[in-house]
């Protein structure tokens, strides 16, 4: 079975030392390493150093290097004892926390999710992707910046709920969170730029309606002044707690 292997198994027996797995400009480069910080104890005046670095290359360089043992008692148990001190140096020396980046923009991410139709998730990307490369073209400026401020201009602050209260409806506003803004000025775009059939693309639609948001020309504006003005009109129903 093994006697393919033989001839290579023969000949990695007669490899004694690592001096067989350094190739000849390996330990040339070594020699320079070696004097070069020989120069430097010298000038420092340590030459004893200099001359352990000599034994150490003797070492290396030797046909046969003597191998060290360390007598080990069989009663202890090394691996109980290296495990503290690796915790305290792991507490000790913990790395500063970093926030790693997301594979895909979250922003992005949540508009193919809107726009995907049937779980046909890549077309839905394609669709996002080529909205940004009109923008680009458009603006010359990178794209998504232009889009996510967009989107946040169009996001509500609030919103109106209604509480039925003894036999009337009283409505309170409550703020949103910046999901739920993202969410509702997602759900305007798409519903400004719904049913043309024929003509521009859907990706060109949605640039086009990021442009005009951003030049205030666009109607999705005039849901969230509609938002804020009815939770401004409703303010007075706010339960304010006493302290």
């Amino acid at each position: 079975m093994f006697a393919p292997f033989a001839p290579m198994l023969r000949r990695a027996a007669l490899v004694p030392s690592v001096h067989r797995l350094l190739p000849s400009n390996s330990r040339s480069l070594y020699q320079n390493i070696i004097k070069r910080h020989e120069d430097m104890a010298t000038e420092h005046g340590s030459p004893s150093s200099s001359g352990e670095m000599h034994d150490a290359l003797d070492v290396l360089s030797s046909e046969s290097s003597p191998i060290s043992t360390i007598p080990l008692d069989p009663d202890t148990d090394y691996a109980a004892l290296a495990i503290p001190s690796l915790q305290s140096k792991n507490k000790a020396n913990l790395p500063p926390l970093m926030n790693i980046p997301p594979q895909e923009d979250p922003l992005l991410h949540h508009i193919a999710s809107r726009i995907m139709n049937h779980g046909e998730r890549a077309k839905a990307s394609r669709t996002v992707s080529q909205m940004l490369l009109h923008l680009h073209a458009w603006t010359r400026s990178p794209p998504l910046p232009i889009l996510r401020q967009a989107i946040f201009k169009l996001s509500p602050a609030v919103k109106v709920i209604g509480h039925k209260h003894s036999t009337k409806m009283i409505y309170k506003p409550v703020p949103l969170s910046e999901k739920q803004g993202i969410w509702l000025a997602t759900e305007w775009i798409l519903d400004a730029i719904k049913g043309r059939q024929g003509g521009p693309t859907l990706a060109e639609r949605m640039a086009r309606e990021v442009i005009l948001i951003l030049k205030n020309e666009s109607k999705t504006l005039e849901k969230k002044e509609a938002y804020h003005k009815s939770a401004m009109m409703n303010r007075g129903n706010i339960a304010i707690a006493r302290t």
